[in-house]
């Protein structure tokens, strides 16, 4: 689509496009916005269901603390478009990609996943290399089966050897309930979230009594926010922020922000969850914590977005 395309009929476009309804849009943001609010969480949405900085930076403006990306390309492309504070919520592996996201924080403030040492060391001298600090979060595996080192001693070991690396700074913690996007069960649905928040919020709490800094926890989506919303064991600690990601572009139980010439997603809306993960590549990221509201997975039942 160019700008000439402007001001013609929508069945005059060439196809594949992608429209979006802007009042709906932004009246989802702004119902995001407050639902973070009202929770005392923050709220980092993910982009990869959009990809457009506009959007991004509208976000930012109803209070977003930053954005969620899927992989290392997509935050290159946010920091060009002057977004700075950004969460890729996955692992960058490899020597190439490593020094790219090195020279990104000549531009921007990004933080980054790890679930092993191996990847912690490569990412620490290559941040040293440049002589630059990276924001690190260590990745929980709180049932997802996808990547993550285990809740509990495995996540407190990993992270007090990431916090000692030079180049790096760990801030927290990181996990992705999307296992239980799916359960259609509310009272099942809503057991199987608190577990798996628990899970991470133990394990935060393990973290601070070893005396390592976790100032972030990171979680949620689409699919689960409103149960981890609700999770009675919810980090309140004033030293840690609590992170949702969620993206608005499409509503939990109606109708979707985003229209285009294709099969529409019903109830499910744009991802806001980590993403497609790929080890050993450039993975997609998203998670919750310090971004609480960012991500934004598959539709959440209950009262749909406007």
């Amino acid at each position: 689509m160019t700008t000439g395309d402007v001001g013609r009929s929508k069945w005059e476009l060439d196809t594949p496009v992608l429209l979006a309804d802007l009042d709906v849009v932004e009246a989802n943001i702004e119902r995001l916005a407050r639902y973070c609010r009202a929770a005392g969480v923050a709220w980092r949405p993910h982009t990869k269901g959009q990809k457009v900085p506009a959007l991004a930076h509208k976000e930012l403006a109803a209070g977003a603390i930053g954005i969620t990306c899927a992989k290392l390309g997509e935050a290159e492309v946010m920091a060009a478009a002057g977004v700075r504070d950004i969460l890729v919520a996955n692992q960058v592996v490899g020597p190439a990609k490593a020094a790219r996201l090195a020279n990104l924080l000549r531009h921007a403030d990004v933080i980054v996943t790890v679930d092993s040492l191996e990847n912690a060391e490569e990412l620490s001298t290559a941040a040293s290399r440049k002589g630059q600090t990276l924001r690190v979060l260590v990745e929980v595996n709180v049932g997802m089966n996808r990547a993550g080192v285990q809740p509990g001693e495995p996540a407190v070991r990993l992270s007090g050897k990431v916090a000692a690396l030079p180049g790096l700074r760990y801030v927290g913690l990181m996990g992705w309930e999307g296992h239980c996007a799916g359960i259609a069960d509310a009272v099942e649905k809503r057991r199987a979230i608190e577990t798996a928040v628990g899970a991470l919020v133990e394990t935060a709490e393990r973290c601070r009594q070893a005396g390592l800094a976790v100032e972030i926890v990171s979680c949620g989506g689409t699919s689960t926010f409103q149960g981890d919303r609700a999770h009675p064991r919810r980090d309140r600690d004033p030293g840690g922020r609590r992170h949702l990601r969620r993206c608005p572009l499409s509503e939990p139980g109606g109708r979707s922000s985003s229209r285009a010439h294709r099969p529409q997603h019903g109830d499910q809306p744009a991802h806001a969850d980590p993403g497609d993960r790929r080890r050993g590549s450039q993975g997609d990221e998203c998670r919750r914590g310090a971004s609480a509201a960012e991500g934004s997975g598959r539709g959440h039942g209950g009262h749909p977005l406007r």
